[in-house]
């Protein structure tokens, strides 16, 4: 749908016309008044032809942003026009718009008489294409709003489906680390953490390359219940327990690929590509005393 502009004057009516998308204002024409009926009728036609939604009226507001005598008879003006129609109109301040459209006309080079004669379609189409710009504005900010929220979304919903433990440092900032393991040792909880960054603080540059492998940084800490209940994580410093606990780390991740009760020297059942004889749906067990029997 476009939107048309129209600046009202005593004899013409400058009149400007947007694109489709409604980005782009362009200037239509300058119409010369003839009776109210007929303005009016023009105007309708105008809108019904070029598929318009909307009608932007230039308000000759004065210095001060009272309303002058010819406010007040542009009023009058749009008044008669809800008479003949009922499509939106909306007002927008034209102070300096003949201003501006005459000093761009002086720099084109045009003549007195040829300024004149286009000097209030020029004039609409400043006025439409600040109201465009304005609009268009609005809406971007509508939709970055829309977008952090998604994000926050997002983000919210993320942080409820991964435990995230929040340290401070040295300087009092907060930093992030994900709980990748939870386990018993000597009685005693531990958790192990690594950094946490959420997907919208990553960046191309924090990517490793394929063949380099990326160092993470791996905190141990004691997992203990305050007198209200609550979880409470205090780091392990002792040189001497994180050794412990980083060997009691790596046997619960040698234990994950230990569920698997098959013969195969090359068994991968903990991985999505496990090609295992017994996972063969077309392998016999009565056939097990001889490999070739079993059917790939």
């Amino acid at each position: 749908m476009r939107v048309i502009a129209i600046d009202v004057g005593d004899k013409r009516i400058g009149i400007a016309t947007s694109d489709p998308l409604g980005i782009i204002a362009n200037g239509y024409e300058t119409y010369h008044r003839k009776n109210i009926k007929d303005d009016m009728i023009h105007i309708v036609e105008l809108c019904k032809n070029n598929d318009a939604n909307t009608i932007v009226v230039g308000m000759p507001y004065t210095l001060d942003g009272s309303e002058g005598e010819q406010a007040k008879k542009t009023r009058e003006f749009v008044k008669t026009l809800a008479k003949y129609t009922d499509i939106n109109v909306e007002y927008i301040d034209e102070r300096f718009t003949s201003v501006i459209a005459g000093r761009s006309l002086v720099k084109c080079g045009l003549k007195s008489i040829e300024r004149k004669q286009v000097i209030d379609k020029v004039a609409a189409t400043i006025i439409l294409q600040d109201y465009l710009d304005k609009k268009n504005k609005k809406i971007n900010e509508e939709l970055e709003m829309a977008d952090k929220k998604v994000n926050d979304e997002m983000n919210e919903s993320e942080s409820e489906t991964t435990n995230v433990v929040v340290f401070l440092d040295e300087d009092g900032n907060e930093q992030e680390f994900e709980e990748i393991a939870f386990f018993e040792y000597s009685g005693k909880y531990y958790s192990a953490l690594s950094e946490y960054k959420r997907d919208d603080e990553k960046t191309d540059t924090e990517e490793t390359d394929e063949n380099e492998e990326e160092e993470t940084a791996l905190l141990f800490a004691e997992v203990k219940d305050d007198e209200n209940g609550d979880e409470n994580y205090e780091i392990v410093d002792d040189d001497d327990l994180l050794d412990n606990l980083y060997t009691e780390f790596l046997s619960l991740i040698e234990k994950d690929g230990e569920d698997c009760e098959c013969d195969d020297d090359d068994c991968k059942c903990n991985d999505d590509d496990c090609d295992c004889r017994h996972h063969n749906p077309f392998y016999d067990e009565d056939d097990d005393d001889d490999d070739d029997d079993a059917l790939f």
